[in-house]
């Protein structure tokens, strides 16, 4: 399943999730009701520096 779905969209599944996940930290950065560590947590990162990480990537 896993090669089909990187066929298809062309990346895989967890770059797929990530890159869904960074436009959404990209909305709420821009409606600034949450600060970056609020985000981190409701993002179910780890750390901010692991949001920091994936997000300069």
């Amino acid at each position: 399943m896993a090669n089909l779905f990187s066929e298809v969209q062309g990346t895989t599944i967890e770059q797929y999730i990530i890159a869904n996940k960074i436009e959404r930290i990209k909305e709420l950065i821009i409606y600034g009701e949450l600060n970056i560590t609020e985000i981190a947590w409701k993002m179910n990162y780890s750390s901010v520096a692991h949001l920091s990480n994936q997000f300069k990537k």
